[in-house]
């Protein structure tokens, strides 16, 4: 079988010929079929999508061409069949497929439709704007032996645009598809399909076969890129910068940026550093390779688009200067109020008493104790007649712990204030209760916890405050400051509650004078039964037994070991000691009481029957899953059945 070489060498010349800017060849995107059958470079298309992946798909009339594999009877070729006969598909790995003396290249496309049915390949525009594609390719028939289709049957095919047809043909002899310019919006398909003809010989499989090329070429938009870090054209700052911005993180674009920093105002000559900046959600972040001395400095970034050539998307340079200031005694901060600042946006204010009335002063904004970050913010304002100076924090800051300098230059010498440290704090504490649950109940011995506010400038302790009752209006029984861990605090009541309402809050304030109160919170407290109960009895056949009591939370469990020990010492067998009557193990539900059975032996329990004090030590350790083992112990007097 002979066939078209699946090369796009000349569709793409054509195409390039066409798109080529007189000074210099523009930037193209080049899609052709087949794609590589890997999703890693240097695949067939720009994104290097993997064989059969978007934005090439496949189909049939029906819909059924949905099975990646090796299609029905012949084997080697990859691709996508159905049960008809039909199916798309290229040679694979192994190279050249041969199959009933027909032989199938490598870098062959073969579409074959069934018999009355269609096969078509239908390229998606990724881009994410409308674009002009140039569209070029070839039909031909796969075999030469059809030369009469009258009798053998064949195909037609057409390439359309929605209802436009842009070129169309049949078997009857191969056809070039010339370079077409077609408009597509983002998502807009352009498909060849290939429909078999019957004839006076009825449906010949191998005359419904064409062998096909189809490249689209769209012209590259080079991306917009931004550097937001360092802020302003010009700066004095005692601190390194972090270079920032935004990028284009749409299709075709590059997924990093490159920056360069050169010495000096201009974006000229060898740069000192190139850094690469991954973009990650529209924005990039790198610092400087290696620290920056005082000087003069201009920084420029570059995001490349995947077109070939690449188109070059460069932001404006951004000059700045890095330099180390001296303190200085004239130029001083005022210092904020005492505690936190209840705004967002104070204004920072200070003196500069040596001259300079009119003289420009930036005020930095660093976030965290220091200066050696990157400053959030640059307040640039000047010195008044009587020697002040005042800057509005704009925009407004995150809650949180801030260092200012304020920043002078005065005869080509930066100095710089004393720092000052800011708490911004316009948020009150995040206060919670968890326990107890409104209207839950709780043991003699109360529990009381939640979430405490552990932002800069809320308060170390909750204070917890109880009555008596079904409202704060009852008798109070004390308050306490609790000491809170991180952002949780905790408290046990430390005098058993006894039965009835009980009502809780809890507070927590900050150095900005906010104060938050948990809604009040009304609980039944239900005091537990001992978790050794009584009575410790033995039957006359030797069983022994004891009410235990599991102090787990509903729906978990205790895993409980007993034992039983007299406290007198007893004669049993010519020995004298303390007995031990028995021992258990045993499983009981949480917040459910169970007795606890065991055997005594017959001359232990005759011996404890005839001593005269009869009382036992009862030892039970009890475990929950994800608690600590506890152990209780209690004196019982036993009771023994003559």
């Amino acid at each position: 079988m002979s066939g078209v070489r699946l090369s796009v060498s000349l569709a793409l010349a054509a195409v390039l010929a066409l798109l080529a800017a007189p000074a210099a060849l523009a930037g193209t995107f080049s899609y052709g079929q087949p794609a590589s059958f890997t999703a890693t470079a240097p695949g067939a298309n720009p994104d290097h999508d993997a064989y059969g992946g978007l934005p090439w798909s496949y189909g049939d009339g029906s819909g059924r061409l949905a099975g990646f594999g090796a299609p029905a009877g012949i084997a080697g070729l990859i691709g996508w069949s159905d049960a008809g006969g039909g199916f798309v598909a290229v040679p694979g790995a192994a190279g050249s497929v041969t199959s009933g003396g027909d032989t199938f290249a490598p870098g062959r496309l073969a579409l074959r439709a069934p018999a009355g049915e269609s096969v078509a390949l239908a390229f998606s525009s990724p881009l994410p704007r409308t674009t002009t594609f140039s569209v070029a390719g070839s039909v031909a028939p796969a075999d030469p032996n059809c030369a009469t289709p009258a009798l053998t049957g064949g195909y037609n095919w057409s390439l359309v645009r929605g209802a436009t047809v842009l070129a169309s043909g049949s078997s009857a002899a191969g056809a070039t598809i010339p370079a077409t310019a077609v408009s597509l919006p983002s998502g807009g398909a352009v498909v060849l399909v290939v429909t078999s003809v019957s004839a006076l010989l009825g449906y010949s499989a191998d005359c419904a076969t064409a062998e096909a090329t189809l490249t689209l070429v769209a012209p590259g938009t080079a991306p917009t890129v931004a550097i937001t870090s360092p802020a302003s054209a010009a700066i004095d700052t005692p601190a390194q910068v972090t270079f920032a911005g935004q990028a284009d993180s749409g299709y075709g674009s590059s997924k990093q940026v490159t920056v360069r920093v050169f010495a000096g105002t201009a974006a000229t000559g060898t740069p000192m550093q190139t850094l690469q900046a991954p973009v990650v959600a529209g924005s990039w972040s790198v610092a400087p390779s290696a620290p920056l001395t005082d000087g003069l400095y201009t920084v420029l970034a570059e995001q490349d688009d995947l077109a070939s050539p690449p188109d070059p998307g460069l932001s404006a340079p951004v000059s700045f200067r890095i330099a180390t200031p001296t303190p200085s005694s004239t130029l001083v901060l005022d210092l904020p109020a005492r505690g936190a600042l209840s705004t967002a946006t104070p204004t920072l204010a200070g003196t500069a008493s040596g001259p300079g009335a009119g003289q420009p002063v930036t005020v930095l904004v660093y976030l965290g104790l220091g200066t050696t970050r990157q400053p959030v913010r640059y307040l640039n304002t000047t010195v008044g007649a009587d020697g002040s100076f005042s800057a509005p924090v704009s925009p407004g800051l995150d809650d949180g712990v801030y260092t200012v300098v304020a920043t002078q230059t005065l005869s080509g010498t930066p100095t710089v204030s004393a720092p000052v440290t800011l708490l911004i704090k316009v948020n009150p504490p995040t206060l919670t209760m968890v326990s107890p649950a409104p209207g839950g109940e709780s043991a003699a011995r109360a529990v009381f916890f939640g979430q405490a506010g552990a932002a800069a400038g809320d308060s170390a302790t909750v204070e917890l405050s109880l009555f008596e009752g079904a409202s704060t209006a009852g008798r109070s029984l004390g308050k306490v400051a609790v000491t809170r861990s991180g952002g949780a605090w905790v408290y046990t009541w430390p005098r058993a509650l006894k039965l009835g309402f009980y009502t809780v809050s809890a507070s927590q304030s900050d150095l900005a004078g906010h104060l938050t109160t948990t809604t009040a919170r009304t609980f039944l407290v239900v005091p537990s039964p001992a978790v050794i109960g009584s009575p410790v009895a033995v039957t006359q056949n030797g069983t022994g037994s004891v009410p235990i009591y599991c102090p787990a939370r509903r729906g978990s469990s205790c895993s409980v070991t007993l034992s039983i020990v007299t406290v007198e010492r007893l004669r049993v067998r010519h020995a004298r000691g303390r007995l031990v009557l028995m021992r258990a193990r045993t499983t009981i539900p949480g917040g459910a009481t169970a007795i606890v059975r065991g055997h005594v032996p017959g001359a232990d329990r005759r011996a404890l029957l005839h001593s005269r004090g009869r009382t036992v030590v009862v030892t039970a350790t009890l475990s929950s899953p994800g608690i600590l083992a506890a152990k209780y112990t209690a004196r019982r007097r036993a009771s023994v059945a003559r």
